[in-house]
């Protein structure tokens, strides 16, 4: 199936916007790592354009910052992480319904899919309590990326912006 030119546009506008969110950072020295906003635009991707736009935006815009901002033996792990985030969002997400319980649901395990992997990704790096050590500040992101999320949704469908996608 041929991808429509609107579609490869947003994609890339979406795809930016990732990397623009995730380079606007708060860095976590103990970790050597960062929290940022990216997750949110994953989440906004994945709930108005769905799982191959959510998989592509959350994989490469993610990464791309990664390498970006210094992180590049990160990129490898951020774009299977964050693609897959973007993925079980699209897939459990009720696009027709405001705030559902379904819609809570998606944001949770999404964000859970993220805190797992970069967890997973930390422990042959640096082991168990240097893992252990970096969820604290990625499920600060977390949080942060539902919040933000939550209010871009919420003001674009109020604004009809939605209508346009």
């Amino acid at each position: 199936m041929k991808a429509s030119i609107k579609k490869i546009c947003q994609t890339g506008f979406l795809t930016a916007l990732t990397v623009a969110a995730t380079m606007i950072h708060l860095p976590i020295p103990a970790t050597n790592g960062y929290i940022n906003a990216g997750d949110a635009i994953i989440l906004l991707t994945a709930f108005f354009f769905g799982l191959k736009s959510a998989a592509f935006v959350g994989g490469v815009g993610s990464a791309v910052a990664d390498i970006f901002l210094g992180y590049a033996n990160w990129a490898p792990f951020t774009l299977v992480i964050k693609a897959a985030m973007g993925v079980a969002a699209a897939a459990i997400f009720q696009r027709d319904e405001r705030v559902s319980l379904r819609n809570v649901a998606a944001c949770v395990v999404a964000e859970f899919v993220m805190i797992a992997g970069y967890f997973a990704g930390a422990l042959p790096s640096g082991g168990f309590a240097y893992a252990i050590g970096a969820v604290p500040s990625n499920v600060i992101q977390a949080i942060g990326g539902v919040l933000i999320f939550t209010a871009l949704a919420a003001a674009l469908r109020k604004s009809g912006v939605d209508k346009l996608f």
